[in-house]
């Protein structure tokens, strides 16, 4: 806890631990004032994933990124988490929910394919946005299973190339058209691998599906695993739970000094570009970032390449064709919209509304047709903010941290049994049995023998649909947890005799957990103590059961009579043993 409380004062960061209801830490969530103003400003997409490998309890770090009006991505959040289980998640989520109030206007997350983390953003996010699943995740997924299903390596390549055409597919016919063709030559059990898995969730990542949402381009989690290769290079594998956390920290402070500098370029300079400067282009560049102007000069070059047919229906209503997808697409002034997926995507400029601009020389109202995150004016205004934040969080450390509140462990509840599936069930209860597994291979010979003929004697009573119960004298010490609908009605005429009861009190668990962060670990002198200390000992870090072989081997008892170093006389020839003694007889 002193390490925490030191983070806070130093960093200004939010730290939030949460433990379970053994005391042991299941999520240790940090937050900086420049991640929370980031999200603040940009809290439309937010991409979600974990990386591994960042600390030696082995747990996992969740990553959370936004993108900005200049196109560079900002962190808003940081977790350790000990396990990727539905609650656990869950959790993660709503305590990111509760501390950032812009979670309600975010509309899209972007995540891998995994469902514990779609089932947690559902029930976590109130404002129930657009889930999608990470582009290259999806083929890689898709990939994996096609070499298994394929039987050819030509059946195998008809399969990706008809599943490409469905996820690239620009409107729903020619989905439609690129599923007949895939169902037309792919096997039964393809066939139904798709029916089952990708058919059903066509919301999530077909592409005419996924841009109808407001994404900025986002459509990978490039973004996340951009940034996860520099977390990479600040903790490693062997690091400590707090020196991952100081590492991501200073790595969070060079990042926010990275978006100080680029709010004085942005201030001072003035980006020109040699495609010209008339009509929209011009109206674009005084108010629009260069992110926004090199999106908009991407449009143009598609405009010049393939010229578009404009209609007028009405004083401020066009139509425009579109020769990559043969449809004919609205675009409204009055409204400041079109129709087509590149702005809804996007919320800027297409070129169907540059089109209709260079016919017939309208000039668009960028402040209703353009979103505000694309404006110099706004994304000043998130920076100059994260400036100043910068600022006085320098401030704030050269000064006293007496002000700062001590951090105090949240409680999180346990899992709802009843909205857990089977396999769900099935990971959650492992985590108790191999607990127990571990404990057997410890024991003696006799005693891990009584004790596994015990558990199979309650295996086979559960097969047979009977109930298992302590007995009398060990029943009043076992508190039920708080699901108790999900735990055996007990009866007491299925235990073994008293003594094989005796062998299982005498030995306890012996999985040891150590303390969250001891005042060793923190370089902190032993004469340090503050009201954290008798904290310290209620959170305990998950228990890691070291991997591989030992580095050293144990070294044998060897009992041998030490020899005086004084006494360098030759050993009396009765000390010998009766072998040597024999011995130096024959010779």
């Amino acid at each position: 806890m002193e390490e925490l409380n030191y983070c806070k004062a130093k960093y200004g960061a939010k730290v939030l631990p949460i433990t379970d209801e053994n005391k042991e830490l299941q999520i240790l969530f940090f937050q900086t004032p420049h991640m929370q103003q980031a999200f603040k400003c940009f809290p439309e997409v937010l991409l979600f994933d974990a990386t591994y490998c960042t600390n030696k309890l082995r747990m996992h770090l969740f990553v959370m990124v936004v993108q900005d009006g200049s196109g560079l991505s900002h962190v808003v959040a940081y977790a350790f988490v000990a396990s990727e289980q539905q609650h656990v998640v869950t959790g993660l989520l709503e305590i990111f929910v509760q501390e950032n109030s812009a979670a309600t206007n975010t509309k899209v997350v972007v995540i891998d394919k995994d469902f514990t983390e779609v089932n947690a953003v559902k029930a976590a996010f109130p404002g129930s946005p657009a889930v999608q699943l990470c582009e290259f995740h999806v083929k890689k997924a898709f990939q994996t299973a096609a070499a298994q299903l394929g039987k050819s390596l030509d059946e195998r390549k008809r399969l990706l190339g008809s599943f490409s055409e469905m996820l690239h597919a620009p409107t729903p016919q020619k989905y439609d058209d690129a599923k007949a063709e895939f169902e037309r030559y792919a096997s039964s059990e393809a066939t139904s691998y798709f029916a089952k898995n990708w058919s059903n969730i066509t919301e999530m990542w077909v592409r005419y599906h996924c841009d109808q949402e407001f994404t900025g381009g986002n459509n990978t989690n490039n973004r996340v695993e951009s940034h996860n290769a520099k977390i990479k290079n600040v903790p490693s594998s062997s690091s400590k739970l707090h020196e991952a956390l100081r590492g991501l920290l200073k790595l969070s402070t060079s990042l926010s000094q990275e978006a100080h500098h680029k709010t004085i370029l942005l201030k001072t300079c003035d980006f020109y570009s040699y495609e010209g400067h008339e009509g929209v282009q011009e109206q674009c560049r005084k108010v629009l970032t260069p992110y926004a102007c090199k999106l908009l000069s991407n449009e143009l070059v598609k405009l010049r390449d393939e010229p578009r047919e404009v209609k007028k229906l009405s004083p401020r209503t066009y139509a425009v064709f579109s020769t990559s997808t043969d449809v004919w697409h609205d675009v409204s002034f009055e409204k400041h919209s079109c129709s087509c997926t590149t702005y809804k995507k996007m919320k800027l400029l297409c070129r169907h509304m540059l089109a209709v601009c260079a016919r017939f020389d309208v000039k668009p109202c960028l402040e209703e047709a353009v979103s505000r995150r694309w404006f110099k004016s706004y994304q000043l205004e998130f920076l100059g903010t994260t400036a100043d934040n910068h600022e006085q969080d320098d401030i704030d450390s050269e000064s006293t941290t007496e002000s700062f509140a001590e951090i105090q462990a949240l409680s999180m509840p346990g899992p709802s049994f009843q909205k857990m599936n089977r396999n769900q069930r099935f990971n959650y209860a492992m985590r108790t049995l191999k607990a127990i597994a571990d404990n057997l291979a410890d024991c003696q010979p006799d005693v891990f023998a009584a004790r596994l003929c015990f558990l199979e004697s309650v295996n086979a009573a559960w097969l047979r649909q009977e109930d298992v119960a302590l007995s009398h004298h060990e029943k009043d010490k076992v508190q039920a947890p708080e699901n108790s609908t999900a735990q055996d009605v007990c009866s007491a005429d299925m235990l073994h005799a008293d003594e094989e009861q005796q062998l299982l009190d005498n030995n306890q668990p012996s999985g040891s957990i150590e303390p969250l962060i001891s005042s060793s670990e923190t370089g902190s002198s032993t004469n340090q103590k503050s009201t954290t200390s008798s904290f310290v000992s209620e959170i305990r870090l998950p228990h890691v059961k070291s991997r591989g072989r030992p580095n050293k081997r144990v070294l044998q008892n060897r009992f041998k009579r030490p020899r005086e170093q004084d006494d360098s006389r030759p050993v009396p020839f009765r000390q010998l043993t009766e072998k040597s003694q024999t011995k130096c007889k024959e010779d």
